[in-house]
């Protein structure tokens, strides 16, 4: 697997994604240390939208302006872009079940969060456009992208999201079994959660 990671500053912007993310999205899904890890990739694009008085400001951040930012955040998204080694290394199932070829780079949707209090104004549609332009859209080096989308009524944004611009191409109903320790399941270190993979030309 190539390695693309990169030293990042996380500043106070990062922090309260982190925060964000464990409190609405992790709890069990993903660690905060995922979540770090995949921030400091090189090849990705994290969106964030930023309290701007009564308003709402979109900006994606690299690692020096994580750094600088201190306004709320509202919400924020993740992409990025694999190879086809780590793609196989990020999915749960082997990457030739969704793929014919092994040509990449493919872009992967990672994840969508929007706080509470600032939810049904739009933001997570607003970060969702931006973070599919910028990392599918308007990336030359990229002509398919995947989703893997927990299935469940607090996702339901996101599932809608990605059934937009996705096609369904395979759903596990225990896409994590051993090995994941899931706040929906009974019992220690297993999921048996449905999850659903989407594919998407661009």
């Amino acid at each position: 697997m190539t390695d693309q990671t990169q030293t990042s500053t996380h500043g106070p912007a990062v922090e309260q994604i982190v925060e964000l993310s464990d409190a609405e999205l992790l709890k069990g899904m993903w660690t905060a240390g995922d979540l770090r890890r995949q921030i400091d990739l090189a090849d990705r694009h994290l969106w964030v939208a930023l309290a701007d008085g009564d308003g709402v400001v979109y900006r994606e951040l690299d690692s020096q302006d994580s750094a600088e930012i201190r306004r709320e955040v509202l919400g924020f998204t993740l992409t990025c872009v694999h190879t086809y080694e780590e793609l196989d290394a990020e999915l749960q199932v082997p990457v030739g079940e969704l793929f014919d070829r092994e040509d990449c780079p493919v872009g992967m949707f990672k994840s969508l969060v929007v706080k509470p209090s600032a939810r049904d104004r739009r933001i997570g549609t607003e970060l969702g456009l931006r973070a599919i332009g910028e990392t599918f859209v308007e990336d030359d080096r990229v002509d398919e992208a995947i989703a893997v989308a927990w299935v469940r009524e607090s996702n339901a944004a996101n599932l809608e999201l990605v059934e937009t611009y996705g096609e369904l191409v395979a759903e596990y109903e225990e896409y994590y079994g051993e090995g994941r320790d899931c706040p929906e399941c009974p019992g220690e270190n297993y999921c048996g959660c449905t999850f659903r993979i989407y594919r998407a030309p661009f």
